[in-house]
């Protein structure tokens, strides 16, 4: 009976070695090996929320939405709100009472919250509120609305007075997320190992759109006469391989020529295509073809009208609901013109 006992508690102590092993090295250990098994991919919306409690004239409010993927082992991801007050004033006299009241509402319930939170702060000033929304709360391929009401009361010392500062302002936004097969490609494929940019390359590449614009790839044209046409047949038609599989180096910007010769490339290749086709076919002379990052990826993508088209996923989205997934943009290109954009220089990244 000692015996078992003794051997019991053996088991258990080397069980429990392994299991903390097990967990510790997760993040160390191929993910070949441990990783798929333990971590999981959580979707979750983002909002950042910017604004002045006492002089909304001189800084006019700022509400950003962003789409994100988070992983990590037994991860879970709570809905919550985080406040940040910057450049905090108390006023000379009397009380302050600042709410801020956020309510987020389904495409069917506009009149009715489907999630609502209320802060009492007693500064003035600048504040940022975060706000992360969980996907058991936000589904995909569903729109919302999320709106912020403030009310800023300031009342004299006095009880008997009226108060002399009462300030109500409401600002809101509209989003609406991908919905689930387009979520599922879009993951596979920012999930997919790159590689380093060469340097050599990419000053190139810079130099040449710089000098040439984008006419230099923008050489030809598929004989389609819709958006949605050319579209889907970059899609459908043209393979998706990466530059090393199709052009032995690790980047490489293909001309439409050179794309629809050997009917296959890479997502700047599809863009560039596709940009071009729009841009010499006279369906839209504005067309844009960007490269960025797109939830931490390195992607291209083409801007026509006031939509995005990404030809390497199949996603057609609004600019502003589309670019709540980007989290870069290095630089944009038309046929005639060329633009650095905000992240130009962090631009050395890995590429898609």
């Amino acid at each position: 009976m000692a015996y078992n006992g003794k051997r019991l508690i053996i088991y258990g102590v080397v069980g429990f070695l392994v299991a903390t092993l097990i967990f510790t090295s997760v993040t160390t250990i191929g993910p070949s090996v441990i990783v798929p098994a333990l971590t999981k991919s959580v979707w979750y919306t983002q909002i950042d929320a910017t604004f002045n409690a006492h002089n909304p004239d001189v800084e006019k409010e700022s509400l950003v939405v962003s789409n994100r993927i988070a992983k990590g082992v037994f991860l879970s991801i709570k809905t919550s709100v985080e406040v940040e007050e910057k450049e905090k004033v108390t006023p000379p006299s009397g009380v302050a009472n600042f709410t801020t009241t956020i309510e987020l509402f389904g495409e069917t319930s506009t009149s009715t919250p489907i999630w609502s939170y209320t802060t009492h702060l007693a500064g003035l000033g600048r504040k940022h509120f975060t706000v992360t929304l969980s996907n058991d709360l936000v589904s995909a391929g569903n729109a919302y609305k999320i709106r912020f009401t403030t009310r800023l009361k300031i009342t004299p010392p006095s009880p008997k007075a009226q108060a002399h500062v009462d300030l109500t302002r409401t600002f809101e936004e509209t989003f609406t997320l991908l919905d689930e097969p387009s979520q599922k490609r879009l993951q596979e494929y920012v999930e997919k190992p790159g590689e380093a940019l060469d340097a050599d390359y990419y000053n190139w590449l810079l130099q040449t759109l710089c000098d040439q614009k984008g006419s230099y790839f923008m050489d030809k044209a598929l004989n389609y006469t819709s958006t949605d046409a050319v579209f889907q047949y970059i899609y459908n038609q043209i393979a998706y391989k990466t530059d090393t599989q199709q052009y032995g180096q690790k980047e490489y910007f293909a001309k439409a020529s050179e794309t629809i010769a050997h009917n296959a490339g890479d997502c700047e290749d599809k863009s560039i295509l596709l940009a071009s086709t729009l841009y010499l076919k006279a369906i839209d002379r504005q067309t844009k073809v960007v490269a960025g990052k797109v939830l931490e990826k390195g992607h291209a993508w083409v801007e026509a009208g006031e939509k995005v088209y990404d030809p390497t996923n199949n996603i057609v989205m609004s600019k502003s609901d589309y670019y709540s997934y980007v989290t870069a943009l290095y630089f944009s290109f038309t046929y005639e013109s060329f633009s650095l954009l905000k992240d130009a220089e962090s631009s050395m990244g890995t590429n898609n």
